[in-house]
């Protein structure tokens, strides 16, 4: 309530004090309620300080009850226009069975009178032979075939008459089995519920007592619990807040001024915005529900329409031509008399010829027999198609229904198709050369229509045969699992050839089954030729590195020996050029003096031993280059850092082990030593320190229960209890075969922990520590070495491949450095 005079506030005239500022009526009561003001209140204020929507003033239940009036009016009038259109729909559907039932009996009535007719005739027939000229020898030989004949012809119209009636009370029992009568109960069962449902959707809305007041701030109708005071706002976005303290006051929001808070009316706002949308929703869906029982109504009318029609016509059909009767026995059949002594001359002659005839052909019937033969199969097919058709017209119309229930749009698959059929529809009319196309796309699309009817049809069909042989190899192998019982033994070969015979009826079937089985396998086989060509690439290029890597070794030792030949070569020349300046000199001085000549022969021997001794060194030359060449062949076959490999090491490992210990360390290994092997010393703390005790250069490899192959280097000494040792040269490492990881010391702090209780323990914290009996410990790699995956001191089984290490077999070995 707006306040209209404070006490604060100087005096205004009385006139001005008798008038509500908010409602602009007379001032009635004074509001002292709350504490340093009053109000001034006029009837509508005091109408809202009730907060009861059940009071109101004189003009507020005016407007209210005109607002009822006008509601109701609104709400009779679309009732009343609902119930109607209801009634007429149910007036119509029941003239539509009026209709059927009228047709039906006016066809039941008229067979029944060509029945009449017929009978009629034969009776008429009947009395004109009675009445005709006596003639004894006719009358004795009619005497003689009614004796022998008669009988039974009446007995077949009888029964003719008896299956005329069947039928006809089949068509009768139709007028209440058929798609109109089902059709009407529908209506009846629809109008009904859509009666009720008008009844259950009326909603008056009250009209709101509230009167628009733009100077004051809206409110709810009760009051803050802790200060007394109007609740204003309402507290929307707080998380583990009680219900009733969302609602707050002027007091409570100075109280907490933090809190994001929400006004009444932007509260209201929301709330219709939210009515609106699950209004509008649930509207959505009943207008789809309403859509799609209208639909289904209309699909099962159409599937009982026709289903009833077919079966109509197919009745009709066997009441109006496979019950006719067939002519008299008497008329058909050639042989009348029992007995020859009873048959004139001429019948006589015409009997034995027929005999003879038969004889001779070996005929059994005659033509006309045959005929009647032929028209019943030619009608049994008729019928047989008939039923079909009406087989796979129903199968549609079932499908048809499922895409209605399911929402799948009907002709979906082949809709541009019905397009372009439509569309040659309409060309047709105006060129008749496009009607050939026309009914070979209808074909098409029929033919499209019953193929996706099928579809779940067949798939069922699947399941089923699949269910059933597996349901019979289950009973086959349950009976062979029961030995010694007789009768089992014959139900058991029973049982096989009753599955050998499926199996045989059904081979078709069985190889369809099979099909996705023999795709998977295929697949699986593709794949695993796949990885095998991989594998193959990878190994002959990893052959064809290998190869080039030995060329260009070989290529180069090459190059040095054919450096040397040169070298040797032109050293021999040289000699060579030597010794032919002193065979000229020789040759100048033999002439000049023998003596001279004897040294020169001399000096000649001497030279051709050097040239000799030169040859031989060649040919040592070539003999080393030989074994240079041999041992470098060795050398490519086994390379030295192999001879040293660790024995749980695979060889591909152990080499990046090998060059990343060198990088770290800035030497060369010159070989390894195997000092502790814990399935040979013992796996326990003693055995452990009594061989590491004062070593340094280690390299520890473990294996875990679950073979997880991990270890770690370092150089620093081993000393029982010297606790944390440091490594500056920060070439200790952690790796894992199993990941195939190595992992560095991320920065000088300690390596190792050497104490006496405990095994091979590395980094501070641990990143892996193993216990004294080799079978407790833990890991948190990633605390003092590089480990991307680091769980903040978690324990990680990754090293171990389990919580818990439970060695079972630990190398360790110490490198010497050249």
């Amino acid at each position: 309530m707006n306040i209209i005079i404070s006490q604060t506030q100087p005096q205004k005239p009385e006139v001005e004090e008798l008038i509500c500022q908010n409602h602009k009526r007379e001032i009635v009561a004074v509001d002292l309620s709350e504490k340093g003001n009053f109000q001034y209140l006029c009837c509508i204020c005091l109408v809202e300080k009730m907060n009861n929507s059940k009071v109101s003033t004189i003009e507020q239940t005016k407007e209210r009850i005109q607002s009822l009036k006008t509601q109701r009016q609104e709400n009779k009038t679309k009732q009343i226009q609902l119930r109607l259109d209801h009634f007429k729909i149910i007036l119509d559907q029941i003239m539509e069975f009026k209709c059927s039932v009228e047709n039906t009996l006016e066809k039941i009535y008229s067979q029944i009178k060509a029945q009449i007719f017929t009978i009629q005739k034969e009776k008429q027939s009947q009395l004109d032979n009675f009445q005709t000229q006596y003639n004894f020898q006719e009358e004795v030989r009619s005497l003689f075939e009614f004796l022998s004949i008669e009988s039974q012809e009446d007995q077949l119209e009888f029964q003719q008459d008896s299956q005329f009636i069947d039928e006809i009370a089949k068509q009768f029992d139709l007028l209440f089995n058929g798609s109109a009568y089902f059709q009407t109960i529908d209506t009846f069962k629809d109008a009904k519920y859509k009666i009720n449902e008008i009844y259950q959707n009326i909603q008056i809305e009250q009209m709101s007592l509230q009167n628009q007041n733009n100077y004051k701030t809206p409110s709810l109708n009760k009051l803050c619990p802790t200060h007394n005071k109007e609740i204003i706002m309402i507290d929307i976005d707080s998380e583990n807040k009680k219900i009733e303290d969302r609602f707050v006051c002027v007091d409570c929001i100075s109280d907490h001024p933090n809190c994001q808070y929400r006004t009444i009316e932007k509260i209201n706002q929301q709330w219709n915005h939210t009515k609106k949308q699950q209004d509008r929703i649930f509207s959505e869906i009943q207008v789809k529900r309403q859509e799609k029982q209208k639909n289904l109504n209309q699909q099962i009318a159409i599937v009982r329409k026709n289903f009833n029609q077919q079966l109509n016509e197919i009745s009709e059909k066997l009441i109006t031509e496979f019950s006719l009767p067939i002519r008299k026995a008497c008329e058909m059949n050639k042989f009348k008399q029992i007995s020859l002594q009873q048959v004139c001359n001429d019948e006589l002659l015409s009997n034995i010829n027929q005999m003879i005839l038969n004889d001779k052909k070996n005929l059994i019937q005659d033509s006309q027999i045959e005929y009647l033969k032929s028209k019943d199969a030619l009608f049994q097919k008729e019928i047989e198609s008939r039923l079909e058709h009406l087989k796979q017209h129903d199968q549609l119309d079932i499908q048809v229904t499922i895409n209605i229930m399911q929402d799948i749009q009907n002709d979906n698959q082949i809709q541009g198709i019905v397009q372009l059929q439509q569309e040659l529809q309409e060309s047709t009319k105006a060129n008749q050369g496009l009607l050939i196309f026309k009914q070979d796309l209808d074909e098409l699309v029929n033919s499209s229509k019953y193929i996706y009817s099928q579809k779940s049809v067949l798939n069922e069909s699947v399941k089923k045969f699949q269910d059933h042989l597996t349901k019979i190899k289950i009973f086959v192998s349950k009976i062979q699992q029961t030995q010694d019982n007789l009768p089992l033994t014959k139900l058991q070969k029973q049982t096989n050839d009753y599955k050998n015979k499926f199996e045989n009826d059904f081979i078709q079937f069985i190889k369809f089954c099979e099909i996705e089985k023999i795709e998977n396998n295929f697949q699986t086989l593709q794949k695993e030729y796949e990885k095998l060509q991989l594998e193959r690439n990878q190994y002959l290029e990893s052959i064809e590195n290998d190869y080039k890597l030995k060329i260009i070794t070989q290529n180069r030792i090459i190059e040095e020996l054919e450096a040397l030949i040169k070298n040797t070569e032109s050293k021999l020349k040289m000699k060579v050029e030597e010794e032919q300046l002193l065979n000229e000199k020789l040759k100048l001085e033999i002439t000049n003096n023998t003596n001279l000549q004897l040294q020169l022969n001399n000096l000649q021997a001497i030279h051709e031993n050097e040239i000799k001794s030169l040859n031989d060194k060649i040919t040592q030359s070539d003999i080393n280059i030989n074994k240079i060449q041999n041992k470098l062949d060795s050398r490519i076959k086994t390379s030295i850092f192999l001879d040293i490999k660790p024995i749980l090491l695979r060889d591909d490992f152990w080499i990046k082990i090998f060059y990343f210990l060198q990088e770290k360390s800035k030497k060369s290994i010159k070989s390894s030593t195997l000092i502790f092997q814990g399935t040979k010393n013992g796996l326990n703390g003693e055995s452990f320190w009594k061989e590491v005790n004062n070593k340094d250069n280690l390299l520890m490899i473990l294996q875990s229960k679950r073979d997880y192959i991990f270890g770690a280097y370092t150089p620093c000494k081993w000393v029982s209890n010297l606790y944390y040792v440091q490594d500056d040269t920060l070439s200790s490492f952690i790796f894992s075969q199993t990941h195939s990881q190595i992992y560095p010391l991320a920065y000088t702090k300690n390596a190792i922990y050497c104490n006496s209780n405990y095994g091979p323990t590395f980094g501070e914290g641990f990143d892996f520590y193993i216990n004294g009996n080799f079978s407790d410990g833990y890991c948190k790699l990633g605390h003092s070495y590089q480990f991307d995956q680091y769980k903040n001191g978690t324990e990680d089984p990754h090293l171990f491949g389990q919580n818990k290490p439970e060695i079972k077999e630990c190398e360790i070995y110490q490198i010497q450095f050249n």
